[in-house]
């Protein structure tokens, strides 16, 4: 499940794309930016969750995934920390994909 995430990830940069989310300028900027594609990740695996489409163990590969690529942030970083992104996940997880309008209230994606 974790090549999933992955690719809805970059799936979610491809929607902010296309309904104008602003491209970010500076790290912090980014770092939403990022932490919103990490919520439309989450609401993807919220919607494979409800159709039975994940193995018992996905979801533990899945927070591996997220601490191992949120662990090699530096300080010039440009994306969420660990648990940044964790949080995340579980906002669109938990809630999904409405959530994640909550990094970018003034260009909503739902």
């Amino acid at each position: 499940a974790a090549p999933i995430v992955g690719l809805a990830h970059e799936w979610a940069h491809h929607v902010q794309y296309l309904l104008g989310v602003p491209f970010p300028r500076s790290n912090s900027a980014s770092i939403v930016y990022e932490n919103q594609a990490d919520c439309l990740s989450g609401a993807f695996i919220r919607f494979a969750q409800e159709r039975g489409w994940l193995e018992p163990d996905d979801m533990d590969d899945i927070g591996g995934l997220l601490a191992v690529i949120g662990s090699r942030e530096g300080p010039g970083r440009d994306h969420g920390t660990a648990s940044e992104r964790r949080r995340a996940f579980e906002l669109g997880l938990a809630s999904g994909a409405l959530a994640c309008n909550a990094y970018f209230p003034e260009e909503p994606l739902i």
